[in-house]
């Protein structure tokens, strides 16, 4: 199971009971986006095509998790 909530990270998943935090973790969306980042940044310095699905996976996650910030964020102030 995932600590997905709504298409945002939460804050924190019991692994035990299968309960995860109600609340969305704002810090924890840029540490996952900068993950991401990070990982496609290697695919691209490894330049290997083997790795090609694995890039495009990720790329994926990074674009669904972006646009459900987008969607959540307040469209007059940003927040």
């Amino acid at each position: 199971k995932n600590s997905i909530y709504n298409g945002l990270y939460a804050h924190g998943y019991n692994g035990y009971s299968g309960d995860q935090s109600c609340c969305p973790w704002g810090r924890g969306q840029i540490w996952v986006l900068l993950s991401n980042v990070e990982a496609i940044k290697m695919y691209d310095i490894i330049g290997d095509n083997k790795y090609k699905d694995d890039k495009i996976e990720i790329v994926k996650i990074y674009q669904n998790h972006m646009n459900t910030i987008g969607y959540y964020q307040d469209k007059d102030n940003g927040r």
